[in-house]
């Protein structure tokens, strides 16, 4: 019995360490933010969208960190992970508990001009819902660029 009790504890254990690897981490998504922001600094808005669009680019798309950049009014003007949605107004968009989580990260990025926002989003890798905190900051008064990080984990 004790066998079979460490033998469950060893893949338990190893289960959370392999789910552990393929997260972003809280510092990881402040510093692709930063990244965002020196690329636009340097090279302005088009160079920003491209790099953050090309879904073979491991400089915006780490595991499951990837940024997005919404306009002041709600539009999803570049998605790392999901062109399709890329031009949508997600400005009333909520989540699962009715929490208007877009409205809230335009409100943070110009109000603070940084800051945390927490709410339940879809995890791409259980595709269950699960709470996440999205960083997000004001490149100037018109984009804001976020990554989030699934916090059920």
């Amino acid at each position: 019995m004790l066998r079979l009790v460490t033998l469950l504890a060893a893949i338990c254990l190893g289960q959370a360490s392999i789910a552990q690897e393929n997260r972003g981490t809280l510092e990881e998504a402040v510093a692709m933010v930063v990244d965002a922001l020196s690329l636009f600094e340097e090279s302005g808005p088009d160079a920003l969208f491209a790099a953050i669009s090309n879904e073979n680019s491991d400089r915006f798309g780490d595991r499951d960190l990837f940024p997005i950049v919404w306009d002041v009014n709600g539009v999803m003007l570049v998605h790392g992970r999901n062109s399709p949605a890329m031009g949508a107004n997600r400005y009333d968009t909520t989540d699962v508990n009715g929490f208007h989580h877009s409205c809230a990260l335009i409100e943070v990025a110009m109000g603070e001009g940084t800051g945390w926002v927490p709410y339940r989003f879809a995890d791409p890798l259980t595709g269950q819902d699960a709470d996440m905190v999205t960083y997000v900051l004001a490149l100037n008064e018109e984009l804001l660029p976020g990554v989030g990080i699934y916090t059920d984990q």
